[in-house]
């Protein structure tokens, strides 16, 4: 039978509904007062969030984090963060608290269902 022009292509897997459970980005106070806003990574477009993460993934490996920042903070942020938390020991922790408020909004990278037991 010959498929209708106005027919669907229906495929053999359902479509996802993708909506942000949360589309507030994460900020972090400074002792000054002055917050620190880290956009949602997930909501760049794909490469950019593709270099941000190797850029995150790098810095980690090297201890190097300021690529990473730079690319995810505005200028002034930057500036503001890196001046209260001038070393890697001091701003490891506070990369890793906003790791793990996204991580808790949008889940780990490599988590899904192939992930879990059956």
């Amino acid at each position: 039978m010959a498929a209708k022009n106005n027919d669907k292509p229906i495929g053999n897997i359902k479509r996802v509904k993708v909506e942000a459970e949360n589309n507030d980005p994460a900020q972090y106070p400074l002792a000054n007062g002055k917050l620190i806003t880290f956009p949602d990574v997930h909501d760049l477009p794909l490469e950019e969030a593709e270099a941000f993460f190797d850029d995150l993934d790098n810095g980690r490996r090297t201890g190097k984090m300021s690529p990473a920042l730079k690319r995810w903070l505005s200028e002034e942020d930057y500036k503001a963060l890196t001046a209260e938390y001038p070393s890697p020991r001091k701003l490891g922790p506070v990369v890793s608290a906003v790791m793990a408020h996204y991580e808790g909004v949008w889940g780990a990278q490599g988590e899904d269902t192939a992930s879990e037991g059956s």
